[in-house]
């Protein structure tokens, strides 16, 4: 994530090494949100290659706690960007069906990092 501070964009970052810290952290953020003092993230950049719980499982986790809080006015939808070095057809649909708008390879350049800044997905400016 050294790139989004590079890019030097008005954000807070928070970083997981692994698909279920970012799957906790998340769901930290939502129980935060019941109360006076709440993180959400709006965006969520996601590496699929993740150790312990896979990006895609994680993303698919995070979907269904935001898609639930969203139902009872708790929580705004979260995007999820992800990242992988291998992507098949199967893969690519698979991420799609999930909810996933976007998906880079590996490595993210500036470039990719200030398009995905670019499509308006951060309300308050807090990603993963």
């Amino acid at each position: 994530m050294k790139l989004l501070i590079k890019a030097n964009y008005d954000i807070d970052i928070e970083t997981a090494s692994d698909g279920q810290i970012a799957v906790e952290m998340y769901k930290k953020g939502l129980r935060k949100r019941c109360g006076c003092d709440f993180k959400t993230f709006r965006l969520i950049i996601m590496d699929l290659d993740l150790p312990r719980m896979n990006g895609k499982e994680a993303s698919s986790l995070i979907f269904k706690m935001a898609s639930a809080a969203k139902k009872t006015n708790k929580a705004e939808m979260t995007h999820i960007v992800v990242m992988t070095s291998f992507l098949t057809k199967q893969l690519s649909e698979e991420l799609i069906s999930l909810g996933i708008k976007k998906i880079y390879s590996k490595p993210l350049q500036l470039k990719q990092i200030n398009e995905i800044m670019e499509l308006n997905y951060l309300a308050d400016r807090t990603i993963i």
